[in-house]
Order: structure tokens, then C-alpha cells, then sequence
């Protein structure tokens, strides 16, 4: 024997262990009179009530909801449970189980140990006290009391254990949701929504950057919107994209719905999401396959079509267009492909910007395989940007089968969609799959049932209903003391709930956030183009759809707004006099231009000029160097020299255009200063001069000394005076104040030089032309 067949032998034992045990604790709880036999039980008396075949048992009895998820998990397989079932009857029927009274105990040790050793369970929705109670009460009153009370006790603390255990997992979850939304929730904002705050920071020591943290989508995630009502429901920083429903194509290509179209349009949403920076689409329907013809036929009638979406897309700031076409046909595929290509032409005439998508087969059926196998995707690729599936479709509610609307893997027992098929298919040399997105809705699904064993088929048809409504019937039922038992299905990544109400068993199929976070996964997992929600606005002021969204989907992005580069300061050696007076002679020469640049002169479209409309003073000039970190006015300036590749002088940065000023504003100080010295100089020598010759005389020694320092501090008074006006930024007529060429300063040098020099001149010949007394 192989290790193979061993290990299938002694996993048939364990189950035929399991379910003989199983059954016994059925016998003992449903057939409490066997407590009270004294003689061996008939095998036929075993199987009074078969709590393990397949009629209602699973409604029936606390031990049956407790093992109601195990049988879903492990007896996939209805013929299989039947075999099983088929042995402990030919068993019971031979004798092989023929039970007496003596091993009552024994029956009673046995349940009091499995119950000790019951694998959990996702959830019990009954109340457990008062069904242990009702269970207990049937026991015949004949059992031993102590017995009574240790099963009342073990179940009692077994069902305890299964809630607490379901309540830790369901808090773990949550934990670790909460953990991932953490971060998000302290963003708040997606990327270009208004309110981020501007931060700044600086990139090693030689950038400063100016940037913003924000919400940014893995992928796109588009949801879809039809309703004017509900809007405030919407976080738009989950979304990048925005597609409204609907423009409803009429027979001459113009809204047949305007009325509903301008409601929607002019909604506070659509403005709400321009203003979060969210791109939104219009969706263009047909609601009829004689419809889809007409436009995919009538050139006038698509002109229409285009005419009105340009009036549309530029009133309204519309950003894409979705196009939906009901009822296409194999034959349709050259016509489509040529609309679309006219449309996009249309598009990019508009705006080459603008997104188009296209709704696509789901392929739940073998009529939309043919359908989406007809469609010429080679000729579509280069004219549509996203292709959507209609994921929320995969499975038919015309039908008796019941499953989940859009299952994530295919089931092998039968031919219905599913997500990773849908997207196999397209992605099998058809389109890429980075245009490829997936549409999940927030709706749920629900058939009338006979039983819930696996493959059973429901009465009727099923019946789609939207997430509010879900959660009501997931409500009533959980609250019901009828019981029902809630599942998850990995296979399809859904939820589901078996309940009972007034009109019999249901079964239903609904969205949770634990489905939703394992189809994004896969979604992520596969890089698909993007994902697309439908049922927006349904959730009822419920935030764990948002959540779980938000957690799988959006991730904290840093977005670079400025950057500028420090400048580095290099270490100075002192300064010297000859430092100071070859700084000066720079500056002499910066204070003779007219205009100054900074940084290229020739930057577009706005030059940068060292130049004020008014120029600061100095208690001014010290707020902004305070205000740049400037510590001296010497501590930057550059050579006057004129910048590569140009005929202009420019200086590289604001802080030495402000150092510049500054050192100007000294230099004016300074010189008006030195001016006030000399010109007090230069009075003292003329009244020294004027009262040295009227005592002394002509003939006095020290007369050429005081006329020469009259002249000199006159001229140095002079020239301080001159530089004082050349660097007074106050000044608009000459010099650095000067938005003209300084042509007065030359005037002036001229004009003084000239009058300098004839009261010079005058002075040295006064003596020589002297009227004297002669004797």
C-alpha cells in the first residue's frame, strides 16, 4: 500500500469515527429516553431520527448549527456524504452498533470529550443560554442530574469558547484594518485636493524642497454615480475617477433622458469632485440593441452624439467619456470599431486629454464568450483607454443555482463567470492588461431554498438587491431566533448567510469587506489596469466598505512641489582693507547699471531683475536679511562680470542682490558721513584762512598752506558728497536709485571739476595780481 492510499484509508476512518460520534450525540440529544433503557436498543431504534441525512436537519438542533460550516467545508460533495450516511446504516442494520445500557456512560464520556475538542466555528448567531436551556429541558427527566448539569455545563463553556474565539478573530481583523487606514486617516486628502498643508524640508546640505504628503491610488480606481441624493456618502480621496450615470442615447443621438441628465449633472458632486482634483467621465448608454444600431449605423445620428458630448464636456469640465452599448451582436464589430475611432477622433479634437473607456462583456455565458470573441481588439487598443468588465455579472440571477454575482475563481462543479477567467480571457493576446479594469458592486443576491446542502438548487430564481438592503436582511436574521449560520466562501470570495424567515429558508450572497480585501488583492496581485465601484452612495452611512478600499487600494505619496538649491557657504578667510577696498570698487561699478539680473538673464517668460519699485531703507533691508539668514552684507557678493553667454551683468541669487543693497546703504552712510567731516573741515580752513590774512596779511607763512587745504577738503567734501547721491538707493535721478543711465552723474563730476578749478585758479593768482602801495 502507497502512502497514498494509506493516507485516504485513514482519513475515511477519521471521518467514519467523526460522523459515528457525531451521530451518537444526535441520538442522545434528540432520543433522551434511551437513558432510561435497561436492555439493548434495537439497531433499528438508532436511526428514529436521522440527523445526518439530508432533510432539515441543518435548521434543526444546536449540535446541527454547530457543525452546519464544518459539513460546508469537508462534504463538498453530496454523493459522497451519502455513502458515508448509506455505511452507518448497513452498519446499525448488521448489529455492528447495537448499543445497551451499560455504555450509556461510555456514549455520555464520549460527547463530553468531543465537545472538549469541537473545531471553531466562524460565528453562531443564536442566543446560547436559552438554546442550551430548551436542548437540556428535553432530556428525559430520568437521566442522572449530575450527568444533566456536566453536559449543560461543557456545551455551555464550548459554545462560549466558539463566540469568544469568533469575536477575537473578527477584533484581529479589525486591529489590523485599523492599522493600515491609521496613516491614511492622518493624510485625509488625496493628491491636488485643496487643504494639504505645504511642508519643507531640506535633501542632504544641498536642497531645499517644498512638498506635500497626500493619497495616492495603487491603480485607478473608478466609482460609478447616478444619484443626486446621496453624495455626501463619497470619500472622493479613495477615488481617482468619477463616471456619471447616465446620458441615455436617443433615436436622433441627443439625451432621451434630459431632465435626469441635467439633474445629475448639475448635482454638487460633479463640482466637489472637480474641485478634488478627481477626473470625471460621462457614461453614454443605449438602453436597447435597436438602439446600439441605429448609432452604430446612422452617421447623423452619431454626429448628434458627438455634437452634444462637445457642449456637454465644455460646459461642465467633463474630463472622459464611458460608453455603454447594450444588445451588441457579433455583426456589430466593424461598426463599433469605427465608432469608437470617430469618436475618439472627436475626442482628441476637443481635448487630447480626455479618457475613453468601454464597457465590456463579463463572460458568464456562452452567448457574451462568442460576443467578446468577435470584438476587434486590435483595431480598439489604440483608440480606447480603459476597457471595464462588468464584473457584478458573472453570474446570472436567472438561474437556480445559487451563487455569489461576481466570484473571484471558477467553480469546478459548474459553468458560471468568474473574476480570474474574465480577466484570463482578455489578457490572452486580446488587450493588455494594463487596460484592463475590473467593476465590483456593493450589491448582494438571494434564492429561495429547500436545504442548504452543498449543490442544492433553490426554488426560484434569485433576486438582486443593493448593500442597504443586504444588511437589513443580515440584520433581522442574525436577531431572529430561528437561527441562521454565517459563512465565507474563499472560492468566491463572498460572504454568506443561511437563515430562515416567513416565507422559509433563504440563502444569501452578500458583499463584505472581507471579500472586497481578497479581490483587490488579487486585482493588486495581477496588475490589472484599475478597478471600478458600482453601488456607490447604498452603503447607509456605513464606512467598511470605504475602509477596506482605502486600505487595499490607497497608499501615502509624497508630492514635490518646489525645489532650490541651497547655497553653500564656504569658509572666509578675514577680511582685509584691501578685501573691503576691492569690494567697494565692485560695487562702484554694480551701482553705475541700469538694470541688474539675477540668475539668466534670458529665463522666460519673466526675467528676474535686483530692482525695486521702491527701494528699502535700512531698518527694512536688516528685516529681510534677518528673514534669509544673512548674518553680514559681505557675506555675498559677486564679480562684476557679465554672465556666460551674454551681453548683461547678472548676480546669482536674492542674497546677494540684498547684500548688494546693503553694502550700498553703508556706502551711502558712510560717504554722507565723511561728507558732513570734511565740509566742518572745510569751513574751519576758510574762517582760519580769512582771519590769518586780515591780521597777518599777504605776507603771512601759513597763507598757501590753509588756501591748499581749503581746496582739498573742499574737494574731498566734494567727492564724499557725490558718492553719498551715487549710492543712495532713495535717490530715483542718479546712480544705484537710478532706473535711467547715470549720464547726470557725469554732468555733475563736470561741473564741479569746472568750478573747481576756477576758484583754484583764482586763488593762486590773487597774489600775484595784489594791488600794492608802492613807495
Amino acid at each position: 500500500m502507497n502512502y497514498t492510499s494509506m493516507y485516504s484509508v485513514l482519513a475515511v476512518k477519521k471521518l467514519f469515527k467523526s460522523l459515528v460520534v457525531l451521530g451518537l450525540m444526535f441520538l442522545f440529544i434528540a432520543n433522551p429516553k434511551a437513558l432510561a433503557q435497561n436492555d439493548t436498543i434495537p439497531p433499528s431504534r438508532l436511526i428514529m431520527r436521522d440527523t445526518i441525512d439530508m432533510g432539515d436537519s441543518a435548521r434543526k438542533g444546536i449540535i446541527n448549527k454547530l457543525i452546519q460550516p464544518i459539513r460546508f467545508k469537508e462534504n463538498r460533495n453530496k454523493r459522497e456524504r451519502e455513502r458515508v450516511v448509506d455505511l452507518i446504516r448497513n452498519l446499525t442494520t448488521d448489529g455492528d452498533l447495537a448499543i445497551d445500557s451499560t455504555t450509556v456512560q461510555l456514549i455520555a464520556d464520549e460527547l463530553l470529550d468531543l465537545t472538549n475538542q469541537l473545531m471553531v466555528t466562524k460565528d453562531t448567531t443564536v442566543s446560547i443560554q436559552n438554546e442550551i436551556a430548551r436542548t437540556i429541558k428535553n432530556l428525559d427527566s430520568k437521566a442522572p442530574k449530575v450527568l444533566v448539569d456536566s453536559i449543560q455545563i461543557q456545551l455551555g463553556n464550548v459554545l462560549q469558547g466558539l463566540l469568544d474565539q469568533s469575536q477575537k478573530e473578527k477584533a484581529a481583523e479589525k486591529s489590523s484594518l485599523t492599522a493600515s487606514l491609521s496613516e491614511l486617516r492622518q493624510i485625509g486628502l488625496s493628491c491636488g485636493a485643496p487643504g494639504l498643508p505645504i511642508l519643507r524640508d531640506s535633501v542632504g546640505d544641498t536642497l531645499i524642497v517644498d512638498y506635500q504628503f497626500c493619497l495616492k491610488a495603487k491603480i485607478p480606481v473608478f466609482g460609478w454615480y447616478g444619484n443626486a441624493n446621496n453624495f455626501q456618502e463619497y470619500n472622493l480621496n479613495y477615488l481617482t475617477d468619477l463616471i456619471i450615470q447616465s446620458y441615455q442615447v436617443g433615436s436622433d443621438g441627443l439625451e432621451a433622458n434630459p431632465r435626469g441628465l441635467r439633474m445629475v449633472l448639475d448635482s454638487a458632486v460633479l463640482s466637489k469632485s472637480l474641485a478634488f482634483g478627481k477626473r470625471v467621465s460621462l457614461s453614454i448608454e443605449t438602453t436597447s440593441a435597436q438602439r446600439t444600431r441605429n448609432l452604430l449605423r446612422s452617421a447623423s445620428v452619431s454626429s448628434s452624439l458627438f455634437g452634444r458630448i462637445n457642449e456637454l464636456v465644455k460646459e461642465y469640465g467633463l474630463g472622459g467619456i464611458n460608453i455603454s452599448l447594450a444588445g451588441l451582436r457579433e455583426s456589430d464589430s466593424e461598426g463599433l470599431s469605427n465608432f469608437i475611432g470617430k469618436f475618439k477622433e472627436n475626442l482628441a479634437a476637443l481635448d487630447t486629454t480626455l479618457l475613453l473607456t468601454l464597457n465590456i462583456p463579463p463572460i458568464a455565458n456562452s452567448p457574451e464568450f462568442d460576443l467578446a470573441s468577435s470584438i476587434d481588439y486590435t483595431q480598439l487598443n489604440s483608440q480606447v483607454d480603459y476597457y471595464l468588465i462588468q464584473a457584478q455579472r458573472l453570474n446570472i440571477a436567472e438561474t437556480t443555482i445559487p451563487f455569489s454575482l461576481s466570484p473571484l475563481y471558477p467553480d469546478q462543479t459548474s459553468s458560471r463567470g468568474s473574476i480570474e477567467n474574465a480577466v484570463a480571457f482578455y489578457t490572452n493576446g486580446k488587450l493588455p492588461i494594463s487596460k484592463l479594469v475590473v467593476t465590483l458592486s456593493y450589491e448582494g443576491v438571494f434564492w429561495p431554498m429547500q436545504g442548504f446542502i452543498p449543490g442544492s438548487r433553490s426554488d426560484d430564481f434569485g433576486t438582486i438587491i443593493d448593500y442597504s438592503e443586504s444588511q437589513a436582511i443580515l440584520s433581522r436574521a442574525l436577531e431572529s431566533e430561528n437561527g441562521s449560520v454565517l459563512g465565507f466562501d474563499p472560492i468566491q470570495a463572498s460572504a454568506y448567510l443561511n437563515y430562515r424567515d416567513s416565507q422559509g429558508l433563504k440563502q444569501l450572497w452578500f458583499t463584505d469587506s472581507q471579500g472586497l480585501a481578497a479581490k483587490y488583492k488579487w486585482l493588486l496581485d495581477n496588475n490589472v489596469g484599475g478597478v471600478a465601484i458600482l453601488g456607490l452612495g447604498t452603503e447607509s452611512g456605513s464606512s467598511s466598505l470605504w475602509d477596506v478600499l482605502g486600505a487595499s487600494m490607497i497608499e501615502v505619496d509624497s508630492l514635490v512641489l518646489s525645489s532650490q538649491k541651497i547655497e553653500v557657504e564656504e569658509a572666509q578667510e578675514p577680511r582685509t582693507f584691501w578685501s573691503y577696498l576691492k569690494t567697494y570698487s565692485r560695487d562702484i561699478q554694480w551701482a553705475g547699471l541700469n538694470d541688474i539680473y539675477i540668475g539668466d538673464p534670458n529665463k522666460k517668460p519673466k526675467e528676474e531683475y535686483c530692482y525695486y519699485d521702491i527701494y528699502p531703507d535700512g531698518d527694512s533691508l536688516r528685516v529681510l536679511a534677518n528673514q534669509k539668514g544673512i548674518q553680514s552684507y559681505w557675506d555675498y557678493e559677486n564679480k562684476f562680470s557679465q554672465y556666460p553667454g551674454t551681453d548683461y551683468y547678472s548676480l546669482d541669487s536674492d542674497k546677494e542682490c540684498l547684500c548688494l543693497l546693503g553694502r550700498w546703504d553703508k556706502y551711502a552712510d558712510l560717504n554722507f558721513i565723511a561728507f558732513a567731516i570734511f565740509f566742518v573741515l572745510l569751513i574751519l580752513a576758510v574762517v582760519i584762512t580769512f582771519f590769518g590774512i586780515k591780521r597777518f596779511g599777504e605776507e603771512w607763512t601759513l597763507r598757501s598752506v590753509f588756501i591748499g587745504l581749503t581746496i582739498a577738503f573742499g574737494l574731498l567734501a566734494f567727492i564724499c558728497f557725490f558718492f553719498f547721491l551715487f549710492f543712495n538707493t532713495q535717490l530715483k535721478f542718479i546712480g544705484a536709485g537710478s532706473s535711467e543711465v547715470t549720464i547726470w552723474g557725469v554732468i555733475i563730476i563736470f561741473i564741479v571739476g569746472i568750478l573747481a578749478g576756477i576758484i583754484i585758479h583764482r586763488l593762486r593768482i590773487s597774489r600775484t595780481f595784489t594791488q600794492r602801495d608802492l613807495p
